[in-house]
């Protein structure tokens, strides 16, 4: 693979060489500047297909907007942010997160110099309609998970979007492809479709039972689980099952749409760190969310349609995992669904040979990094601290080559340093007055 050394650094510090069979298609259909539609498995490494394409693509300290990135959710976009700048760690890009229910004025600082945008609909078109978020330099706009931009309402935002942005590349990264999606492609594009079915690393199973709520139980009691994701259809019944749960000592949650954002944060956060082991969730889980370690997906409430049980399913199977995918089945249910299951499945092995507890934390492995770190140096916008201030100031204790991102808020600045060798002092002196280095 021909990348730039800064993104094959990254790439074998996230584990992420040899590259998976759909990132090695598209990375050279996205390279050449052509459109693209992409279908593939959940799990399947979707995200990193365009992003490291992208990052080749992208100059360092690039000061001008040339990638968006639509995504339907908040979840989505700050998942597809963070991985973003793990794969740009070492190649000095500058990016941004544009979503609703964050500080404004911190979100407008970041898009300063900045060249990879993603962000939501909704938060997207209000910042460009108001002047704040220039998109006349784009090059490329990429719809992630695009078919749910109709299923959630926003197609208006984003065919408002499509009027403010300049012709260019554009990617489309859907389960379906249907008239609608079409339009956000432009007549000639390439297309990559991996097989849309069943994850190869997910076991379907089925489990009959006439009483779910009891067979759940006798599921979680006598099952070797890491962490498993329970999905029911109301968050009612969600929260219900949860605290449930809790009173008989499982580390467990509800996960819906009716927590605020930053309460869905945390809870996924405590997940994916093992905190909590079973998370009851609505299908707000059920597309989009890359969780390692989750060995069990439990379908207490049997899903509307067979597309949904595949993608509630690729929340287990991350990146070349193995996962297991259980479906409660009352045994007078027949509808579309259950025919799937049954058809595609096979019946679990109800053992109570063993007993298995959910009430400590999983000590889970810790996921591959890149070795660059993060600090914050105390003086910023108010100060009227500009980035070359704070790159003069570094280079007198440490190379320039090891100075990476610099970002400047109101009242401090982040500073990427590409080298962890590098021996930092306390204070350093910035326009000719001292300010503390936080690690």
């Amino acid at each position: 693979m021909e990348c730039k050394e800064e993104l094959l650094k990254a790439l074998r510090e996230l584990e992420y060489l040899p590259l998976l069979p759909v990132q090695e298609k598209a990375l050279p259909v996205i390279t050449a500047h052509h459109s693209l539609f992409l279908q593939a498995k959940t799990g399947s490494g979707k995200t990193a297909a365009y992003l490291i394409p992208v990052i080749e693509m992208t100059e360092p300290l690039e000061s001008e907007i040339r990638t968006l990135i639509i995504a339907p959710t908040r979840e989505l976009a700050l998942q597809i942010h963070a991985e973003t700048d793990r794969l740009a760690a070492y190649a000095r890009i500058r990016t941004a997160c544009l979503i609703g229910g964050e500080e404004e004025r911190k979100q407008v600082n970041s898009l300063k110099n900045c060249a990879i945008v993603t962000g939501t609909p909704g938060k997207l078109r209000d910042l460009a309609e108001r002047g704040i978020l220039d998109l006349s330099s784009l090059e490329r706009v990429i719809f992630d998970e695009a078919d749910q931009i109709h299923s959630t309402n926003q197609t208006a935002d984003v065919e408002k979007l499509l009027t403010m942005i300049p012709e260019g590349q554009r990617i489309c990264v859907s389960a379906t492809l249907n008239d609608r999606l079409k339009a956000y492609l432009p007549e000639q594009y390439e297309t990559i479709i991996e097989d849309k079915g069943w994850n190869d690393q997910i076991q379907s199973y089925y489990l009959l039972c006439r009483d779910r709520r009891k067979a759940l139980w006798s599921f979680l009691k006598h099952t070797d689980i890491k962490t498993a994701i329970v999905f029911v259809r109301h968050r009612s019944e969600a929260g219900e099952l949860a605290s449930l749960m809790k009173k008989d000592g499982i580390l467990a949650s509800a996960f819906s749409a009716f927590y605020d954002e930053k309460t869905r944060r945390k809870i996924l956060e405590q997940f994916k760190k093992g905190s909590i082991r079973v998370l009851c969730a609505t299908d707000a889980a059920a597309r989009g969310l890359d969780i390692r370690d989750v060995s069990h997906i439990i379908h207490y409430d049997l899903p509307e349609d067979i597309e949904t049980l595949i993608h509630r399913s690729g929340r287990s199977g991350h990146r070349q995992d193995e996962g297991i995918s259980v479906t409660l089945l009352e045994e007078e249910t027949e509808n579309r669904v259950a025919l799937y299951v049954l058809d595609h499945g096979r019946p679990w092995p109800v053992s109570e040979e063993h007993c298995f507890d959910l009430s400590t934390p999983l000590a889970k492995k810790q996921e591959a990094a890149v070795s660059v770190r993060t600090i914050r140096i105390n003086a910023g916008k108010k100060d009227r601290i500009r980035p070359k201030d704070i790159a003069g100031a570094l280079s007198s204790i440490m190379p320039f080559s090891a100075i990476g991102v610099i970002e400047i808020q109101e009242t401090y600045s982040s500073v990427t340093i590409l080298d962890p060798d590098v021996t930092l002092p306390e204070f350093i002196s910035v326009k000719g007055k001292n300010r503390r280095i936080f690690r």
